[in-house]
C-alpha cells in the first residue's frame, strides 16, 4: 500500500506539473496575440496628434514590453494559485503537529515574502527607466541609420552619437541597477530558506532527542515545513 501510495504521489505531482506548464504556455500564446492586435488596433485608429508624438523607440519597446508583461501576469496568475493552495494545505496539515512551528514558519515565510515584494517594486523602477532609455536610445539609433547621408552634410553626426552614447550608457546604468536588486532578492531568498529549514529542523530534532514527537512526525513536519517554504517563496517570485 505504501508502495502504490508513493507511486501514485509521483504521478500526481509529475501530471500537475505538466498541466500547469500546459495552462500557462496556452494562455500566454493566446494573450499575447490578443494584446499584439489590439495594439495594432489602436495604432491605426489612433489620432493625427497621438501618430506624430510616436516614435520607433517607443512603438518598438512598447510593441516587445506588451509580450513580456502577459506573460508575466499569465505566470504570476497560475503561480499565486497554484502554490498559494499547496502552502496553504501544508499549514493545515501542520497544524495539528506542531501548532507553534507552524506559526513560526508562516511567520517568517510571510516576512521574507513581504521584503522580497518590497525589492520588486525596487526592481521595477528600475525596469521602467530601463525601457524609457532603451526607447530613446532605439530612436535615436534608427534615425542615424535613416539619415545619415543628411546628418553627415549637415555635420551632425557626432551629436547624434555623442547623445546616443549618453543614452546606452544611462540605460546600461539601469541595467546593472535592476539586475543588483534582482541579485539581491535571490540571496535574500535563498537566505531565508535556509535560515528557516535550520530554525525548523534543530526545533523538530529537540523534541524527536526529548521523546516528545516520534521518527515519523519529525520527517512528515520536516516534509511539510519544505512544501510550505517552497510555495511561500515560489509566490514571491
Amino acid at each position: 500500500m505504501l508502495a502504490i501510495g508513493i507511486v501514485a504521489a509521483v504521478l500526481h505531482t509529475a501530471w500537475a506539473g505538466w498541466l500547469h506548464a500546459r495552462a500557462s504556455v496556452v494562455l500566454q500564446e493566446r494573450l499575447t496575440t490578443r494584446t499584439q492586435v489590439a495594439l495594432m488596433h489602436r495604432y491605426l485608429s489612433a489620432g493625427f496628434a497621438d501618430l506624430q508624438s510616436m516614435d520607433y523607440g517607443g512603438n518598438s519597446v512598447t510593441f516587445s514590453a506588451a509580450s513580456n508583461i502577459v506573460q508575466t501576469y499569465v505566470r504570476s496568475a497560475t503561480d499565486v494559485v497554484t502554490q498559494g493552495a499547496s502552502g496553504l494545505a501544508s499549514i493545515a496539515l501542520l497544524c495539528p503537529y506542531d501548532m507553534g512551528l507552524a506559526a513560526t514558519v508562516l511567520v517568517m515565510t510571510c516576512f521574507t515574502a513581504l521584503i522580497a515584494t518590497l525589492l520588486s517594486f525596487r526592481e521595477m523602477h528600475f525596469a521602467a527607466r530601463n525601457m524609457g532609455a532603451a526607447s530613446e536610445a532605439q530612436q535615436l539609433l534608427y534615425t542615424l541609420l535613416q539619415a545619415v547621408t543628411t546628418l553627415r552634410a549637415f555635420q551632425a553626426t557626432e551629436r547624434l552619437i555623442k547623445r546616443w552614447t549618453e543614452r546606452a550608457t544611462a540605460q546600461a546604468r539601469q541595467t546593472v541597477a535592476m539586475e543588483s536588486t534582482r541579485m539581491a532578492r535571490a540571496a535574500l531568498l535563498l537566505a531565508a530558506q535556509q535560515g528557516v529549514t535550520f530554525v525548523a529542523t534543530v526545533w523538530l530534532v529537540h523534541q524527536a532527542v526529548d521523546g516528545t514527537i516520534s521518527l515519523g512526525v519529525m520527517t512528515t513536519c520536516t516534509m511539510l515545513v519544505g512544501h510550505v517554504l517552497h510555495s511561500g517563496l515560489g509566490i514571491t517570485q
